[in-house]
């Protein structure tokens, strides 16, 4: 398959979206992209598509309701920052997504808590374990999960803060 990296993310539009297979956002903040092309974005992903997000990508488009309810969450705090070790559960280990990791195990990395968050319309693959992270939340803190969105196929994962996350065997 071919990649086609950009930075310019105005350049997903209704015609350039019927050459791609798969979007992938690795952003933060406000993006260029217009009303009416997201709801192109929306219409794509729903007809049979893929959406990958990276832990920033949670942090996108904040207060844009269709986009919170796509990906399922917004950044609200990262009480676990860059170099806390936590204890991940991995709740479906044969899941081709997760399969390389444990059923549990420990990682470094700044992990997300989240506002927005619907935990009834997503599949939750990677939690925090939270008798064994510091802090301790009197809730589930998802890591990484899974969505349908039509036809389309949903993957989030908050991992990716740290640049050694990017180079860990598991996560390329």
């Amino acid at each position: 398959f071919d990649v086609e990296c950009t930075q310019d993310a105005s350049v997903l539009t209704a015609a350039k979206l019927k050459e791609l297979d798969a979007v992938f956002f690795y952003t933060t903040g406000a993006l260029p992209i217009s009303e009416p092309d997201f709801g192109a974005l929306l219409e794509w992903l729903k007809s049979g598509k893929g959406f990958v997000g990276a832990h920033s990508a949670t942090d996108t488009f904040g207060n844009f309701k269709p986009y919170f309810e796509l990906i399922n969450g917004t950044f609200a705090g990262h009480p676990w920052g860059s170099g806390t070790k936590v204890t991940i559960t991995n709740h479906e280990p044969t899941h081709p997504i997760v399969a390389m990791w444990e059923p549990e195990f420990q990682f470094v990395d700044e992990i997300y808590q989240y506002k927005n968050y619907d935990p009834t319309s997503v599949r939750v693959l990677l939690s925090l374990n939270m008798a064994k992270c510091t802090p301790k939340m009197p809730y589930m803190v998802p890591v990484s999960w899974v969505r349908e969105v039509g036809q389309g196929r949903l993957f989030y994962t908050n991992l990716g803060h740290n640049e050694k996350t990017w180079t860990d065997p598991n996560f390329e």
